[in-house]
């Protein structure tokens, strides 16, 4: 007998013959944390899998984008990004997983700097509303 709120995800693994009868609340937030984690990316990969591939000059042009830094002027920024549109090959030493189409790419010094950057910034900001929280005490 179901008591409390419904859990659409344990109802949707309890279709596949899992028994949580016997589970702990702790255990099913675990089992729906994993659920709610994992089955949208294998549901994606279902789907494209099944689904027809957009055209490689439309990719090359988006992945152009993506690769591409920012320029300083838009015309300068167009032109590269048509550029590297036209030799995407030179990115594919950057590549995780060479020779597929995944685009998952080895970070550069330049990723390092942002993301540790962006964390610097963030404990500052933690640390300037420490001090201000502290000055009236």
């Amino acid at each position: 007998m179901g008591l409390g709120r419904f859990h659409a995800e344990i109802w949707v693994l309890s279709l596949v013959d899992l028994d949580f009868a016997n589970f702990n609340k702790a255990q099913l937030n675990t089992v729906r944390f994993m659920f709610d984690a994992l089955f949208p990316l294998i549901f994606l990969i279902i789907v494209s899998y099944f689904s027809r591939s957009v055209k490689k000059e439309l990719l090359d042009y988006f992945y152009a984008k993506i690769h591409t830094p920012v320029q300083p002027t838009p015309e300068q920024d167009a032109a590269l990004i048509q550029e590297n549109a036209a030799n995407m090959e030179k990115f594919e030493s950057r590549k995780l997983f060479r020779r597929t189409q995944w685009e998952f790419h080895k970070p550069l010094k330049m990723d390092y700097i942002g993301f540790f950057g962006t964390w610097g910034l963030v404990g500052v900001v933690i640390l300037v509303m420490w001090i201000f929280m502290n000055l009236g005490g």
